[in-house]
């Protein structure tokens, strides 16, 4: 039986309505939700299982948000959501490009081999299933929706999603009335040519998210939304305020399905700033002002705005300071899920920190390579070890001290830069294939 996608009360005409159902029917368009399948019974575990909702945003940034002082426009929802949550002041992407963001995220990997010198050809898959599988076999419904920047040659159907409804292209996921979306792993036309009616790529998400709490509401769920950023400068406030309607309605819809205290939200920016636009100099953020390059190995190129609510288990309007990785988030988020990880992945989590504030094993770390240039980076504790590309010398910052990365510390302190340079090698040493 063929379960169609509704339509919410923002659509004006019965016309339209029956026109939309019946075109959903004919493509075999079936809302995201809960497969009809035997999963594992769900039993406590230390965190209680919680449902995780994630919104990323490429390009979002801490001017672009409230809760980290901008003043030049209203985003209630997501103020509601620092008011409510945790506002991450040094989280991390993975530089300048979306779809190594998104891999470190699901793979945990704690950097990128680039496989060419192109940044849309990403490296082989490890051994290690994606955070969405390995949900999966803990009960989880899995579920994504909008763009998917790792794009064809790692498609989410292989990497635990369950549901997809989006596209793999930028440009197409930007259109409000595209010609195709995909919807799993078929490519449907939802907006013939020359066609009186059109359908609004918006409307459709939102219902699909809505459709897939409500029938994912009895099992522990897993849902992400990515929004490309803005087709041109001039459309980014209408940007801005469809990002914060998309987070009030989701909120909404979790209070509406009593599941808003078993869910995490995450919301933030998935890359510092478009993938391919000239990078600013600075950038404004609450560490003040951060160097940024177009070689996308600085603060200010991985640094990105994120914020985190649990209700009744993270403490409400709470700033957190410590670095934040995605592959810190993907092993926090694998713990919460009761996912058993090898010891290497468990020291990254955050999940006893951010719930019970234990920090015995907890370290300031991370690692970036950028595919598109050789350019390199390690953090470890306050310390950072730079290269811009891999014909320069290495530079050595103390960023507690000189978070703007203006005092190269490498003349002055030799030992410090053999220690992060050995630390360095045995990284490498450590994923090469």
């Amino acid at each position: 039986m063929i379960v169609c996608l509704s339509l919410t009360q923002g659509v004006r005409s019965y016309w339209r309505q029956a026109a939309l159902v019946l075109v959903l029917c004919l493509v075999g368009v079936r809302p995201l939700a809960a497969a009809p399948l035997p999963r594992p019974l769900i039993k406590n575990s230390a965190y209680g299982r919680p449902n995780v909702v994630l919104l990323w945003a490429e390009g979002l940034t801490y001017g672009d948000l409230p809760p980290y002082g901008a003043t030049n426009r209203q985003m209630p929802h997501w103020q509601q959501l620092a008011r409510e949550g945790v506002r991450f002041d040094c989280a991390y992407g993975g530089g300048p490009h979306p779809q190594l963001s998104v891999r470190l995220l699901l793979a945990g990997q704690e950097e990128q081999t680039p496989a060419s010198s192109g940044p849309s050809l990403l490296p082989s898959r490890k051994e290690t299933p994606a955070l969405p599988e390995l949900l999966r076999e803990q009960g989880y419904v899995t579920g994504t929706l909008g763009w998917w920047p790792p794009g064809e040659s790692w498609p989410p159907l292989k990497h635990g999603f369950e549901e997809w409804l989006g596209s793999f292209d930028r440009a197409e996921a930007q259109q409000v009335y595209p010609q195709y979306l995909h919807r799993n792993a078929i490519r449907h036309e939802f907006n013939p040519p020359a066609t009186p009616q059109r359908f609004a790529a918006p409307q459709l998400m939102v219902t699909a998210m809505t459709n897939f709490v409500r029938t994912s509401r009895l099992y522990p769920f897993y849902l992400q939304m990515i929004y490309p950023s803005p087709p041109t400068n001039a459309s980014r406030q209408e940007w801005l305020e469809r990002l914060d309607r998309d987070l009030g309605l989701l909120l909404a819809t979790l209070r509406q399905y009593r599941v808003e205290t078993q869910t995490v939200v995450i919301a933030g920016g998935l890359t510092p700033s478009r993938e391919g636009r000239e990078a600013p100099s600075t950038l404004r953020s609450p560490a003040g002002l951060l160097r940024c390059t177009t070689n996308a190995v600085y603060e200010g190129d991985l640094r990105i705005p994120l914020l985190m609510r649990w209700p009744e288990k993270l403490k409400a309007g709470v700033t957190n300071t410590h670095p934040l990785t995605l592959p810190d988030l993907h092993a926090t988020l694998a713990a919460w899920g009761d996912v058993s990880l090898p010891e290497e992945a468990r020291t990254l989590s955050q999940a006893d920190w951010l719930v019970r504030g234990n920090t015995n094993h907890l370290q300031a770390r991370g690692c970036w390579l950028n595919p598109n240039n050789g350019a390199a980076a390690l953090r470890d504790g306050p310390w950072k070890l730079v290269r811009p590309h891999p014909q320069a010398p290495w530079e050595l910052y103390h960023l507690e001290k000189d978070p703007a990365e203006r005092e190269n510390l490498v003349g002055r302190l030799p030992e410090e830069l053999k220690r992060m340079q050995a630390l360095w090698e045995k990284r490498r040493a450590a994923k090469a294939p």
